[in-house]
């Protein structure tokens, strides 16, 4: 008689158990409250969000998508129709600005982007239009 023989991963077991632990963090109260899921933001296809590049700060869910219109940019959401919405249109047009590798600090989205002039540099977001700029290195 053979016996299987399953091997289990405690680091993995670990992390699968973090990442069920810390979803309720994770997930804006707005949406985890809801009794059914509800569209907050319609793209125009699947691969117009980017979701490997996304963050939640304070409840709020920051990612990239390409509404059609601004091409590739930073959004965020609170879960919310009305909170959902573009933070700034780093680089006018249907190109958008490439944003990569999210970081948080604080309350403050650091990440890189390409506003057209510059190449791809540091930037910051405190989620507000006014409040999303290129870091001056001095």
């Amino acid at each position: 008689m053979h016996r299987s023989h399953h091997r289990t991963c405690p680091l993995l077991s670990l992390a699968l158990i973090a990442i069920v632990a810390l979803l309720p963090l994770l997930v804006p109260a707005s949406v985890a409250s809801a009794s059914e899921p509800v569209l907050v933001k319609s793209f125009q296809k699947a691969y117009d969000v980017n979701w490997h590049d996304s963050v939640v700060i304070n409840g709020v869910f920051f990612f990239i998508a390409n509404d059609g219109i601004h091409g590739p940019e930073l959004w965020r959401s609170d879960g919310t129709t009305d909170g959902t919405r573009l933070v700034k249109d780093i680089r006018p047009g249907v190109d958008g600005a490439d944003l990569s590798r999210f970081h948080v600090v604080g309350d403050v989205l650091f990440f890189v982007a390409n506003d057209g002039v510059h190449g791809h540099e540091l930037w910051r977001s405190d989620g507000t239009t006014d409040g999303t700029f290129m870091v001056e290195c001095q």
